[in-house]
């Protein structure tokens, strides 16, 4: 029952990552609060795509994947998968940080929902790694 706490990051941020490609796909957003919190401002800039692909589809598979590997090992399948996601979110920590850099000093603005994606991973990459600290202490 406490392995279900991992899930929880990787369901937020999925929910996150899948409003974000419904709700920023028009003119504006919900989370357009102001010229700083401006989730179509982040999502229309240069920045927002990789290898020709929106970063909020990315993250939705990024999620999906995490998801999965956080279902797998809650089920008690495997102690893999929780190494394999504790790899993935300790991974994306640099990048993570990249990002607010681009959002914050280049494009000036912050996105609502790219935040709790942010902190998604972050909460998953504490909780998976302090979940491999109790295995690996038995």
């Amino acid at each position: 029952m406490k392995r279900l706490i991992l899930l929880i990051p990787s369901l937020v941020g999925l929910v996150a990552a899948i409003i974000s490609i419904v709700d920023t796909s028009g003119d504006s957003s919900v989370c357009d609060i102001n010229s700083y919190i401006s989730c179509t401002r982040v999502a229309l800039s240069s920045y927002s795509r990789f290898m020709g692909i929106s970063l909020s589809m990315w993250a939705t598979a990024y999620f999906i994947l995490t998801t999965t590997l956080c279902t797998i090992y809650i089920a008690g399948r495997s102690s893999l998968a929780l190494k394999i996601l504790w790899g993935l979110s300790i991974s994306a920590l640099p990048i993570i940080a990249i990002l607010i850099y681009i959002e914050t000093m280049i494009i000036k603005s912050l996105c609502i929902y790219c935040t709790a994606m942010h902190a998604s991973i972050a909460v998953s990459a504490y909780i998976s790694t302090v979940e491999i600290m109790k295995i690996r202490s038995l």
